[in-house]
């Protein structure tokens, strides 16, 4: 019901379902020409697309994404049922490809904040703790959920207390940012600027 632009539709146009599902998807979480209600709205059309082709993967991606849309509604409670139910897919399909893995720990991190948000630090921490077993350092295939999980842990450590934990996750985010080779330095703007400004609170509430 949503139109999508003609250059995504041509980039896509030999590809795969999947890859056609992941690109829109994408596509609908970042259009800042929207609402969220809207993104909401295109993202469950998408969804149940997804699901009549029984595309797990594409559904389980798609659950990730509208979590996040929920969180923004302040719908914590929804958000933690989307991720759910997108946990259960991830695992399904973990084996298959890298793109699995990263979905899979994003979910658990994803998990894990909510928790956190909801005021359940112990349940917080167990989930990145299973984020962290499932990933590995040295794989820059690993970046987004290696960012997303120690930057969920910098703010899960200054909760409890534990500034110098909080400090050292925050600035392991900002080592893998400095050696990581971003394609387009631009897109590098979207992790370094939230994880300067931890820092700089950090540092004032220190």
């Amino acid at each position: 019901s949503f139109d999508i632009p003609k250059k995504l539709v041509k980039e896509t146009s030999k590809k795969g379902i999947i890859d056609q599902f992941s690109a829109i998807n994408l596509y609908i979480f970042e259009d800042s020409s929207i609402d969220h209600k809207e993104r909401k709205k295109r993202q469950q059309e998408l969804l149940d697309l997804s699901i009549e082709y029984k595309s797990v993967f594409s559904s389980a991606y798609i659950f990730n994404l509208m979590s996040q849309t929920e969180i923004q509604l302040g719908n914590l409670g929804s958000s933690l049922d989307f991720l759910l139910q997108a946990k259960q897919m991830w695992e399904k399909v973990q084996g298959d490809n890298i793109n699995s893995l990263n979905g899979l720990i994003l979910c658990y991190a994803d998990i894990g904040n909510v928790y956190l948000k909801m005021g359940f630090p112990n349940k917080s921490m167990k989930h990145m703790e299973t984020a962290l077993e499932l990933l590995d350092d040295n794989n820059d295939d690993l970046f987004v959920p290696y960012f997303k999980v120690h930057y969920y842990l910098h703010s899960l450590y200054a909760e409890l207390g534990f500034m110098s934990k909080s400090f050292e996750m925050i600035n392991k985010c900002l080592l893998r940012l400095k050696n990581y080779p971003f394609n387009d330095v631009s897109r590098s703007y979207m992790y370094k600027i939230p994880a300067m400004a931890s820092l700089a609170e950090l540092y004032i509430n220190d």
